[in-house]
């Protein structure tokens, strides 16, 4: 049975799946064995957690842990079944038959990967009260993804709830994202500068708990603070600003306008030192920082910046950043507009260095610890010659699309076929509108294939349903209207 006939839709979709006839049923307290070179005592959480989101908060895995290659196994009663072998270029293996599911991987987050398409094809049979049962279809599976780094970029506004939140974190770690970029606009309370969080801001203590699961799903959040434009913490449209618009005195951090950061200040310096710091211990271990650097539209306009070399000035700039940041094991992303000549590049390629700045020209002098994120949303070609270009001089990249979906599938396939770092979907302000996106970039991901990418939008809105029966799985509404679904609205106007 082909994958486009599967019984049960897995997101992202599997490279291979052989489906057979039968189920095997299991009540809400199976037998669940867990090996792995550490013990396997952080999965096994991670996977009886799971357990009992997807049997409706009913189902508790009896669990026994062991050091052993990465595998598992869930049994109702008798032997446990032998761990499947892994094809050569799969990094998970899942088997399901009469004798019960058994996954081998590689590693432990390709273990992860294994049971988070498990539990996708778990679905009940009996829900009355001390009788529940649930049922997984016979199948094999092997996998593996096309790119390393699958990432999310998700925004937290003053309008995004604490479940919102968790909600997509979990979510991402279901599609197998490997990375999620958490920015806040003005909404994460700091102690290294308390004036960056708006006062109905989250605490750090109130957001670590969300960040803590995402990462025992397998996902690696990534910090992320503007440290040029976008400086306001707050869309241009509007016209705020998260510090100025609470103490205007603070003026001189900035460039006249506002919305850039004077990168001649020593405190502006010093203020992006100490949240880089900061925001690093909360999102936890990790090899990744972004750095945002778009859209600089005011870039050396003070008294100050404005006797410097505009490009030399942001060169500088990023780099001492970036030699900062590899002594604490990480890297910095910046995304790539500001690196491309705006008279040089057509349409459909965005490129934002002015002539009357000219940042491009720090592109050369740049230290290849950094990452470029090289958004193109326009593009939808059978190349991204920006990409290209990048890639060209030395660095690694990553391509960003937004949500139209041959956007998303062009960016990936370029991403999968030419040697990219991988993909970062930006969803920006307009995730509520389209949620889907989310699951377009983790297929794209994960497949880097046109045909995969195909099959799965052929179901169309049924992928939306589905998403929103998955987010029901992983955190339950409970009742609250406004904690349902993915918008805290029904109808605008």
């Amino acid at each position: 049975m082909s994958i486009a006939n599967a019984p049960r839709a897995i997101y992202p979709t599997p490279k291979s799946a052989n489906w057979y006839d039968g189920e095997i049923i299991f009540s809400t307290r199976p037998r669940l064995q867990v090996f792995s070179p550490s013990g396997g005592a952080g999965l096994a959480e991670c996977f009886e957690d799971m357990w009992k989101r997807f049997t409706f908060g009913t189902g508790k895995a009896k669990t026994a842990c062991a050091t052993g290659t990465p595998g598992f196994s869930l049994s109702v009663g008798g032997d446990a079944p032998v761990l499947p072998e892994i094809k050569a270029g799969d990094t998970y293996a899942l088997r399901v038959d009469a004798g019960g599911v058994a996954a081998r991987a590689v590693d432990e987050k390709s273990l992860l990967h294994a049971w988070m398409t498990l539990i996708q094809l778990l679905h009940p049979r009996c829900l009355d009260k001390g009788k529940e049962l649930f049922a997984v279809p016979h199948v094999e599976i092997g996998d593996s993804p096309a790119l390393a780094f699958r990432g999310l970029h998700l925004c937290v506004f003053p309008e995004t709830s604490l479940v919102f939140i968790e909600r997509i974190l979990r979510l991402a770690g279901l599609l197998k994202y490997s990375h999620v970029v958490l920015e806040f606009w003005g909404m994460l309370k700091l102690d290294s500068f308390p004036l960056l969080a708006w006062p109905q801001a989250f605490s750090k203590e109130q957001v670590r708990p969300i960040i803590d699961a995402a990462r025992q799903m397998g996902v690696e959040v990534v910090p992320m603070f503007n440290h040029w434009g976008h400086a306001a913490g707050s869309r241009s449209r509007y016209g705020r600003h998260v510090v100025l618009d609470q103490d205007p005195s603070k003026a001189l951090l900035f460039e006249p306008d506002g919305w850039t950061w004077c990168l001649s200040n020593p405190d502006s310096l010093k203020i992006m030192s100490e949240v880089r710091a900061e925001l690093s211990e909360v999102c936890g271990e990790g090899k990744y920082f972004h750095l945002g650097c778009d859209e600089a539209y005011s870039h050396a306009t003070c008294d100050l910046c404005r006797k410097k070399n505009a490009a030399a000035l942001l060169g500088d700039f990023l780099n001492s950043v970036s030699a900062d940041l590899v002594k604490g094991g990480r890297r910095g992303i910046i995304w790539g507009d500001a690196l491309l000549d705006s008279t040089k590049w057509e349409k459909p390629i965005t490129a934002t260095s002015r002539p009357d700045q000219r940042t491009h020209e720090a592109l050369p002098t740049l230290s290849r610890d950094l990452v470029i994120a090289d958004w193109q949303y326009s593009s939808e070609l059978k190349e991204v010659p920006s990409f290209a270009h990048f890639k060209e001089q030395g660095f690694d990249v990553l391509l960003s699309p937004w949500f139209h979906p041959d956007n998303i599938i062009t960016l990936g396939k370029t991403a999968a076929e030419n040697g990219g770092l991988g993909i970062l979907e930006t969803t920006w302000h307009t995730l509520p509108e389209h949620p889907y996106s989310m699951l377009e970039a983790a297929v794209s991901a994960w497949s880097g294939s046109e045909e995969a990418f195909g099959e799965f939008r052929k179901k169309g809105p049924f992928n939306l349903t589905n998403m929103a029966s998955l987010l029901r799985k992983l955190v339950p509404a409970e009742g609250d209207y406004k904690n349902s679904g993915w918008n805290s609205f029904e109808v605008t106007g």
